[in-house]
């Protein structure tokens, strides 16, 4: 899957007026990362997007709060 390559700080790459893709590793990377950083019903345009981390932290049970985290990496 091709996605845009990110730097460091979360801006798009662009090389000689192009947008810089990528769909290797870091590619993966990046989604993960936006992924994981995102509470879930934060983004207006879809609150389906995003990691469930209110109701995994009021939960004691480090067992869900992995299945959490692996179910938002998927």
């Amino acid at each position: 899957m091709k996605d845009f390559l990110l730097d460091a700080s979360g801006d798009l790459v662009i090389t000689n007026f192009d947008l810089v893709l990528t769909d290797d590793l870091q590619g993966l990377a990046q989604r993960v990362k936006r992924k994981l950083l995102c509470f879930k019903g934060e983004w207006f345009f879809d609150e389906t997007i995003g990691t469930e981390y209110i109701d995994s932290i009021s939960s004691k049970d480090t067992d869900s709060f992995v299945a959490i985290l692996v179910e938002s990496i998927r």
